[in-house]
């Protein structure tokens, strides 16, 4: 009988929940390893992370545990196909090409599907243990898998650890790439969070008038001066390398000092960021400039989509470069932008605060932990299981069309 669930996230690290319907079992992260195959490190990583899984449950058959599954739920970042195949990835600096091509036991593929890799690493690993899993089985366990967008689950954490607001909203992402999930309102009072996995950050704005003067461009491998290419976390270190106005000779100085550190890859770009915007025990770097910088892009992208078709209630601003001080730079571009139309409440100087929020997500605690979570509230809304904790009790509705394929 099927019952449980499993949440899998991926960006630069794999995290892997199971909820058996009694209790959850979070495993601990694993960083996946810069250069080499990224897809492959993350395959192998995934197929590690399970084979624990079935270790911490001796007296449960492995065959057993997967047929267990109702629902798997897989976040990752990147252009995602009929919610199992992951075709292209975002811009990561540590990746050689943003499209997915990878090795597996020396065979080429082109793309990344979820539901066949992680069906063949349950078999693998049921093997490994001398039990066998019948071919109906197999494929049933496929029918569980559905794969979404990273910005997808962090709005159905958001959404389902709010008690009492109506507000639909935007879930907004800066981070080492720049993405948006969406929670609308229903018919009837009721929410639902849409899993089409958009790529807002490839939209365009107007540059800034220091990339304007350094002929920065941003670092998308498609795009000149995309948001994505402009924002993302690999950005400060690009402009940094230019060092084409004093503002980026300073961060390049600071590059250089963390390189002396012996910091590299995606852990040099994670605390340039963090001088360069700031945190809660440190100021941005210089007189704030990177902070306008972020903010200048972020709002424009914000402001956009405030305006446009969706027009949500709210947004939700989290990811690794959403700091305090890029938020309220954000709110206030917004009101100078609009200007007074359209006559908002939530566009003006005495509903910004609320109409742009912070994350919920606590740096260093469920911010290393949001993608899996709200990827486990959507399992739990597909498999139809009870709430684990009244953290999810909220979560009245998380409509994704048709659920024929669950079961």
């Amino acid at each position: 009988m099927t019952s449980s669930a499993l949440a899998i996230a991926i960006e630069d690290r794999v995290n892997l929940w199971y909820d058996s319907g009694k209790e959850i079992s979070k495993l601990a992260p694993r960083s996946i390893s810069e250069g080499g195959d990224y897809f492959a490190n993350f395959h192998q990583l995934i197929k590690a992370l399970l084979d624990e899984l079935i270790k911490q449950r001796p007296k449960v058959a492995a065959a057993a545990l997967f047929d267990s599954i109702a629902s798997t739920v897989v976040s990752v970042p990147g252009v995602i196909q009929d919610h199992k195949v992951l075709l292209q990835m975002p811009v990561w600096h540590s990746l050689p090409r943003p499209t997915v091509q990878w090795r597996l036991n020396g065979a080429d593929k082109e793309y990344f599907d979820f539901p066949e890799e992680l069906a063949e690493i349950a078999a693998s690993l049921i093997a490994n243990r001398g039990e066998s899993w019948p071919g109906a089985a197999r494929e049933r366990f496929k029918r569980t898998v559905f794969v979404v967008n990273d910005t997808t689950v962090c709005a159905a954490f958001e959404y389902g650890r709010r008690t009492s607001s109506k507000k639909d909203f935007i879930y907004l992402k800066l981070h080492n790439g720049v993405n948006c999930g969406v929670v609308r309102r229903r018919d009837k009072g009721d929410f639902e969070l849409l899993p089409n996995d958009a790529e807002a950050g490839h939209g365009f704005g107007l540059p800034h008038e220091l990339d304007c003067k350094t002929e920065f461009y941003g670092v998308c491998a498609y795009h000149r001066g995309c948001f994505e290419g402009m924002l993302a976390g690999h950005s400060m270190y690009r402009r940094a390398m230019l060092a084409g106005d004093p503002v980026f000779g300073a961060w390049k100085r600071q590059a250089g000092e963390l390189e002396r550190r012996g910091l590299h890859g995606q852990a040099l770009d994670n605390e340039l960021v963090n001088h360069v915007l700031g945190q809660a025990v440190r100021a941005p770097m210089g007189n704030g400039e990177g902070v306008v910088l972020v903010a200048h892009y972020a709002a424009q992208l914000v402001y956009q989509l405030a305006i446009g078709p969706l027009a949500p209630d709210q947004f939700v601003v989290g990811g690794r470069m959403a700091k305090k001080a890029v938020i309220a730079a954000i709110r206030a571009n917004v009101v100078l932008w609009a200007n007074g139309y359209p006559q908002r409440p939530q566009l003006s100087i005495k509903g910004i605060d609320e109409f742009i929020i912070a994350s919920t997500a606590v740096p260093g605690g469920q911010q290393d932990e949001i993608e899996v979570e709200g990827a486990m509230t959507i399992a739990h809304s597909l498999a139809s299981l009870p709430r684990a904790n009244s953290a999810r009790d909220s979560a009245k509705v998380l409509s994704f069309g048709s659920r024929k394929s669950i079961g």
